[in-house]
């Protein structure tokens, strides 16, 4: 269930003694990237002595994933207890219209896990969106970032770049640091009206080629995502914490954290011979970046094969358009759950793209048939969504190891 709105988890926080008002938050809205950005400015500030929670969605390997501090996930008994307490508070609720949703109960467990773990700044992701998003509850974060938006989940955000990218820039509060590396002037305009009315002022980041040397993440986006990370923990060195700790950070901490930093299914070399990639490239901005990143890493040497599954309510002609129409062959999987597509389905629009698709329910069937068609030069490509990736590492652990 999606519903956008602050007011239950203001409740909810609210009844559990608002635990977010003592923390020190990054607060990161986008499109693309948050995840990325989130993990090289954790990496870089936990090489330099501070204590970090992060919190992020969705799960993709692991449920307890979303809840880290320290890059270590929450316990499946922590989140347990807590959830419990929530659950007390809820069915005490009157008003049906504040009893919070699963996102909303999972927010303000992390905020409360965060304060009792005494972590010295809080990495923020917002879910979706930026000013109805349930992070947004949060008073005043320290830095406001914005990874790159382009057009997604236009049913709740809208239907123009510049009405999504207003709404994200709604996290934007008196008092933060603003941080962006998109260029695109419809986005920008819409992040610095909302800075000017909070009397901030925008960065925009430029790309350093110079830390590539430092990044151990795959994909040349990746490079946009790690200035932008850097640019931002630069912004708060020196800063004194709510905790009373101070942040320090030096350039060798920068480097060590940039090459430390690992983000599980973003353009991830799971195998080799035959090289098998997945990344979570779901929306035509994300397909874009991919495409990119394969082009750049094989230079129109291999030949690919795409293993796709996609959900029910994205934009599939601009994702597949991006991707697929030079492919040798493109299997369609399944999706799952309220918002799951089926293959067959997807298959029809793969096939206005490519002559070579083939519709196979299963992610290991489609893995299988993926491994016998390809041949030395072939590449393995998995996207469209991050909900198959964890079956994908299965199939690679009992086909594979």
């Amino acid at each position: 269930m999606i519903r956008l709105g602050l007011d239950s988890t203001r409740y909810l926080c609210d009844k559990m003694g608002d635990p977010q008002k003592d923390l020190d938050f990054i607060h990161i809205a986008g499109t693309n990237g948050k995840g990325s950005v989130g993990a090289f400015i954790s990496s870089i500030l936990r090489c330099s002595g501070v204590r970090v929670g992060h919190y992020s969605s969705p799960a993709v390997f692991t449920d307890m994933e979303i809840i880290r501090v320290n890059n270590v996930n929450i316990t499946k008994k922590d989140y347990d207890s807590y959830m419990e307490e929530i659950e007390r508070i809820c069915d005490e609720t009157e008003d049906p219209g504040l009893v919070p949703t699963e996102f909303e109960r999972q927010t303000a467990l992390a905020f409360k896990y965060f304060k009792d773990r005494k972590c010295d700044i809080v990495i923020l992701e917002c879910g979706m969106g930026g000013e109805t998003d349930a992070t947004n509850v949060i008073d005043d974060p320290i830095e406001c970032i914005f990874t790159s938006i382009s057009m997604d989940h236009m049913q709740y955000l809208g239907g123009s770049l510049h009405k999504i990218a207003e709404t994200k820039a709604g996290i934007i509060k008196p008092g933060a640091l603003v941080y962006t590396s998109n260029t695109d002037e419809t986005i920008v305009s819409a992040i610095k009206e909302k800075a000017e009315d909070c009397g901030c002022e925008v960065n925009i980041t430029k790309t350093d080629k110079k830390l590539g040397k430092h990044i151990s993440l795959q994909g040349d986006y990746q490079l946009v995502n790690a200035s932008l990370a850097v640019e931002a923990a630069k912004g708060i060195n020196g800063r004194k914490l709510k905790t009373g700790n101070t942040v320090f950070i030096s350039d060798r901490q920068i480097e060590k954290g940039l090459h430390n930093t690992k983000w599980p299914g973003r353009f991830e070399l799971i195998n080799q011979k035959p090289d098998i990639i997945i990344d979570g490239a779901h929306n035509p901005g994300a397909a874009d970046a991919l495409k990119e990143a394969l082009d750049s890493k094989y230079k129109g040497k291999k030949d690919l094969i795409f293993v796709v599954g996609m959900l029910n309510d994205k934009d599939h002609d601009g994702v597949l358009s991006a991707l697929i129409k030079e492919a040798v062959h493109v299997l369609c999987v399944s999706t799952f759950g309220p918002r799951g597509m089926n293959a067959s389905l997807l298959s029809e629009a793969a096939s206005r793209y490519n002559g070579s698709v083939t519709s196979i329910g299963g992610v290991f069937e489609a893995m299988d048939m993926a491994l016998m068609l390809a041949g030395k030069n072939s590449v393995i490509v998995v996207c469209g969504t991050l909900s198959i990736e964890k079956e994908v590492k299965k199939w690679k652990d009992t086909r594979l190891s």
